[in-house]
């Protein structure tokens, strides 16, 4: 989770983006979401990990920042 809230913030920075916001959904949102999976798979009776939960959230938020378009700087006051 930590490479993709890197690679995530890295890829937002360079598009003009902020970096620790962009870290932040990359790193926590992920993370976040798979504990909640895992407790309402184990609150539901089953068995398994919020693993695949994490990584799909993760890849997800890496590829939104990879294709938004670079912000214009020049417009900004």
């Amino acid at each position: 989770m930590g490479l993709f809230g890197c690679w995530t913030g890295a890829v937002a920075k360079r598009k003009g983006y902020g970096y620790g916001k962009a870290f932040l959904l990359g790193f926590g949102l992920p993370i976040m979401l798979g504990v909640i999976s895992v407790g309402l798979v184990y609150a539901s009776g089953g068995r398994g990990c919020g693993g695949i939960v994490c990584l799909i959230v993760a890849f997800l938020v890496f590829m939104y920042y990879s294709l938004a378009k670079r912000k214009d700087l020049s417009q900004q006051a």
